[in-house]
This record gives C-alpha cells, structure tokens and sequence, in this order.
C-alpha cells in the first residue's frame, strides 16, 4: 500500500481541472482545443449556427378537423341511403314536409287576413255594422256639402233598403232631419239614389217643385236642398 500526500491530491485535482477545461473549450478548425483568449476570436456567426443547429425541432403537424378528414361525407350519405332505404324514414320525410307546407299556408292566409282587416277598417269617427260603416254628423250643412264630405272618406250619403234600414233603426235613434242620398231627378218626377237607383215609395212633400232633397227622420220627406240639416254617411267595405 501506498499513501498519497497533499502534494499529490493538489497536482490530481489541478489535472482534473485541465481535462474538464480542455472538454469545455471549442475546437480550433484544425481540431485543437482554442484556449480561453482564442475563444473571443471566433466569430459570433459561428456561434450563432451552431445554437441554432443545436434547438432546431421539427414543426408539429396540425390535424384536420373530423369534418374535414377524407371519408366522411361518403360515411353521412350510406347513413342517409340506408335510412332512406327504410320505409318508416320515408314516411316520416314525407309528413315533416307535408307539416311544413300547412304551416306555411296557414301562417300566409293569416297574414293576408290581417291585411285584408286593415284594408276594411272605417274611417275615423265611423260605425260599423258587418260590411258597412256609417257616420251621423253632428252639424248641419246643405245637402250639398254633405255630399261632399262623405264621399272626402271614400262613401256616399245614405242610400237605404230594408237592410240598411234596419241597421240605421238599431244603431242610432234618430229624432231630427238628416240628409239622404235620395234626390229628385229634375228631368222627370222620378225619385233616384245616388247610385241611380229608382226610390218607388213615397216622399213626404215630394210633389213640391221645389222639394228636390230627401231627408230621413221618422219617415222620408222633400226639403230645399239649401236647407240646413244634418247628414247620414255611407259606406260598403
């Protein structure tokens, strides 16, 4: 056995040292090892390419979505093909569509039933009974100016029948003279409506001349179309 003094520990550990410097320092184009003051005159380009070579990793390969892999769209249509094949997918494609068109019809017939509605709407200040609207004035004007101011609402003074006359006793009790739309023809002794129809009952006072406008009140009579009364609008929607 051998012992190994202090000396001999120190000149090992300065050995050692050397070896791992010589490990560590670069290499010189002819394969030395470059010392400590070579190492600053190696160009920074070089060191450059090589921690560059030395984290180079490859690019990672983004997956296409399951939608998009190849193969899919043929996988949806032999499951539709094979549905389609059933009688009962059939049957039920069939009353889905046949649902969807009655739903549609009846949403456009509602549709257009609400405009219809807001076409047949009266007038402002008007009364409707069924298809027909009226309105009764509250001033007196000449027959004249009646006339014109129902027919600005798109009607006519009233022109009666046996319906209309029913509806005007149920709406409104009259107990003064309103204008018609009854007048004397003044060609003939004839009696017309506005529309052109012939009025074959009779007239209160109207075989006066100078009776040639119908009111109503209880029954119809003949006034002077100057005179002041009120007035009966008309009009079918």
């Amino acid at each position: 056995m051998f012992s190994v003094g202090p000396e001999d520990e120190e000149v090992g550990s300065s050995a050692l040292q050397g070896d791992q410097s010589l490990e560590e320092a670069p290499e010189s184009q002819e394969g030395e090892p470059l010392m400590r003051n070579d190492l600053q005159k190696v160009p920074s380009s070089a060191r450059l390419r090589k921690n560059a070579s030395a984290t180079f990793s490859l690019p990672r390969i983004k997956e296409e979505p399951a939608s998009q892999k190849p193969g899919s769209e043929s996988k949806k249509q032999s499951r539709f093909s094979e549905c389609w094949k059933s009688p009962w997918c059939r049957y039920g494609t069939a009353a889905s569509l046949f649902i969807a068109c009655v739903c549609i019809l009846v949403l456009s017939a509602h549709v257009q039933r609400q405009q219809e509605c807001e076409c047949l709407s009266c007038p402002n200040k008007w009364t409707r009974y069924n298809q027909t609207c009226y309105f009764v004035s509250k001033r007196a004007g000449v027959w004249k100016e009646g006339q014109q101011l129902c027919s600005a609402d798109g009607g006519s003074l009233l022109i009666l029948d046996d319906a209309v006359q029913q509806q005007i006793d149920e709406l409104f009790a009259l107990n003064e003279d309103h204008w018609i739309g009854l007048k004397k023809d003044p060609d003939s002794t004839d009696w017309r409506w506005l529309d052109g129809s012939v009025f074959h009952g009779s007239v209160k006072y109207g075989t006066d001349p100078r009776m040639s406008c119908a009111y109503i009140n209880k029954d119809i009579g003949a006034l002077d179309c100057s005179s002041r009364r009120l007035w009966i609008c008309m009009k079918q929607l």
